[in-house]
């Protein structure tokens, strides 16, 4: 079984401004190195006209694959702060892009560090941030009789059903968090009097909880 870890909700795009420089910062999900060239040579082509196309990305299951790229801005100004905002919220399997049009005003060294950390923490919070929790993938199979309190406990305790079907029985599939399985087990031998099947289908499965 995997072990929890934090990501963004979904894809956002955000924009700032700063002393005439147009910023515009984008938050993707990415799971393979593959992915982040694809988006960033759709992104290079929308802006083909940007001064620079700065990016970091942090991903694998221990965050062992991490980089960032100034593209041009003076070295440690631009990649290194939008790693830093991913570090910094413990985000795996996060691309962040941060496109500049220069407005004619230098920004400095830590004028461009801040400005940068600023539009991918902006884009990162516009995304929102999710937990994922593993989860183990439960097939149930019961008479309809049992159905009902059975659809009762999972609604109760907020379990994620996957698919059902309503044949000669009722079959559910369900993901449940690992560190619950034990105990739902035990509530499903209780409510069906032994009447409840059920076969781990060994699939490897998150379940996503917002965090606020």
């Amino acid at each position: 079984m995997g072990k929890s870890y934090f990501t963004i909700a979904q894809h956002a795009q955000i924009e700032i401004n700063e002393k005439k420089s147009r910023f515009l910062a984008f938050a993707y999900c990415v799971e393979k190195e593959e992915q982040v060239s694809d988006i960033l040579e759709e992104i290079r082509a929308k802006y083909r006209d940007a001064t620079h196309v700065v990016y970091a990305y942090q991903m694998g299951k221990n965050c062992e694959f991490q980089r960032s790229n100034d593209d041009g801005e003076p070295a440690g100004t631009a990649g290194r702060p939008v790693l830093e905002a991913i570090k910094k919220e413990n985000l795996q399997d996060v691309l962040v892009i941060v496109v500049r049009y220069f407005g004619g005003i230098l920004l400095g060294a830590g004028g461009l560090t801040r400005a940068y950390g600023k539009a991918a923490k902006m884009a990162i919070d516009a995304a929102g941030i999710v937990h994922k929790i593993p989860a183990c993938v439960m097939s149930l199979t019961m008479a309809y009789p049992l159905w009902g309190k059975v659809e009762t406990y999972l609604q109760q305790h907020q379990i994620t059903c996957l698919n059902s079907s309503f044949t000669d029985q009722v079959s559910v599939i369900c993901a449940v968090p690992e560190s619950t399985l034990v105990t739902m087990q035990n509530d499903l031998q209780q409510i069906g009097n032994g009447q409840i099947h059920w076969l781990n289908l060994q699939e490897e499965h998150y379940i996503s909880q917002k965090v606020e």
